[in-house]
């Protein structure tokens, strides 16, 4: 009687369970956490080939803060992430993620950051169009962006690229603009300071052909104390 009564049990819960009188437990599992969207993300890329080295030392550092102080204190929220690039020989483009506070303990003076840049790049040559894909690719694949989170990518830089094979070149500028198409899409901003003044009209040009919107993007050939940001409005 004990077997016969177990069957008849496991036969009765199996009919409910079908006719959605009792919820199915594997069906109904919820995840065991939502993942929050990101309020902001900031990623700067900064080149570190040839003399740029030197420049960001004596100048390129101060700038680096004055962005990220001004970004993350206007009203973009709590839910942030600053990212860190380069741009050189080295294929190691990203950096560094985390929290502006997770920034600050990890390096606590403006020579151990520009120490550790120096360690990871390659200063022989400049992977413009290379890095610049990596770096949009990076943030739009990142945990937690949605389409309310604020996203600027700026990139310090001459903006001059080393690839001497011009159909080489060509087909990284192609894939280039593919990233970046995608990337303003999806809101992201893009900012170039320190352009080299002779490149100013091929970018304006690159970023028009990729969809950036005047007030989306801005490039410019110094680098000013307060640089201006994009709008995001």
């Amino acid at each position: 009687m004990g077997k016969l009564f177990k069957l008849r049990l496991a036969i009765t819960m199996l009919a409910l369970v079908t006719c959605g009188c009792i919820k199915s437990q594997e069906l109904e599992q919820a995840a065991p956490f939502e993942e929050e969207g990101l309020d902001a993300v900031l990623c700067i890329t900064i080149d570190q080939s040839g003399s740029f080295t030197e420049f960001f030392r004596d100048r390129a550092h101060t700038v680096f803060l004055e962005i990220a102080n001004r970004f993350f204190t206007s009203g973009m929220g709590g839910r942030t992430r600053l990212v860190i690039g380069q741009l050189s020989g080295n294929d190691n483009v990203m950096l560094f993620e985390g929290s502006p506070g997770d920034f600050r303990k990890r390096f606590s003076s403006p020579e151990e950051f520009s120490a550790y840049l120096e360690s990871q790049s390659d200063p022989n040559s400049s992977q413009v169009y290379v890095a610049t894909k990596r770096t949009v690719d990076h943030v739009l694949a990142m945990s937690g962006i949605t389409n309310e989170t604020k996203v600027l990518t700026v990139i310090l830089s001459d903006m001059v690229d080393s690839e001497s094979n011009t159909a080489v070149s060509q087909h990284k500028q192609d894939e280039m603009l593919l990233s970046l198409a995608n990337y303003q899409r999806s809101g992201g901003a893009l900012a170039l300071y320190y352009v080299h003044h002779d490149l100013m009209p091929q970018w304006h040009g690159l970023l028009r052909k990729a969809g950036f919107q005047p007030g989306y993007y801005i490039i410019e050939n110094n680098l000013s104390a307060s640089p201006q940001l994009p709008s995001f409005e």
